[in-house]
């Protein structure tokens, strides 16, 4: 599950190197916005790869999706 933080001093909690404190336990929870999902490149799971494609949508696609 990906962290969705909502601000600049979120982040600052979640990425400072203090240990694991109420702080940064208070931004474990569930997003309760909507998200949209698109599939992606499977090279987008190789660490060397770095493209400006990887994060453009690509229509069509169809619900459910393969994995």
């Amino acid at each position: 599950m990906p962290a969705i933080l909502d601000s600049p001093e979120d982040i600052d909690t979640w990425l400072s190197p203090r240990t694991f404190d109420d702080k940064v336990r208070a931004l474990i929870k569930s997003y309760e916005g909507k998200l949209e999902c698109y599939p992606v490149d499977k090279g987008v799971g190789k660490v060397g790869n770095d493209s400006k494609d990887f994060i453009k949508v690509s229509f069509p696609f169809s619900f459910p999706l393969s994995i």
